[in-house]
């Protein structure tokens, strides 16, 4: 019965259809997006300045600082892991 309304009445057919248009070009702005995940990869920049410095003194100084952010680095990616694992909305990486 509800059906054949608007089969009788095309206008109103026409006339809901634009109000339901209408209100959905309104309501997606407003929606939050607050559940998709970051699309970029973090990046991490390290520099060292070793003014006079021979080749092996700068070799070893870069392994001491990269050693301990490879690490932690490691770790944090870990832990993302295993929120993303946690969590039914997250994206697979």
């Amino acid at each position: 019965m509800f059906v054949n309304t608007f089969i009788r009445r095309p206008v109103l057919t026409t006339v809901c259809t634009f109000i339901i248009l209408l209100l959905r070009s309104i309501c997606i702005p407003i929606l939050p997006i607050s559940q998709l995940p970051d699309l970029a990869p973090v990046q991490i920049t390290v520099s060292s300045n070793n003014i006079g410095a021979d080749a092996q003194t700068t070799e070893s100084t870069v392994t001491n600082i990269s050693a301990p952010i490879e690490t932690l680095v490691e770790t944090a990616q870990k832990f993302i892991a295993a929120a993303n694992k946690k969590h039914p909305l997250s994206a697979k990486t």
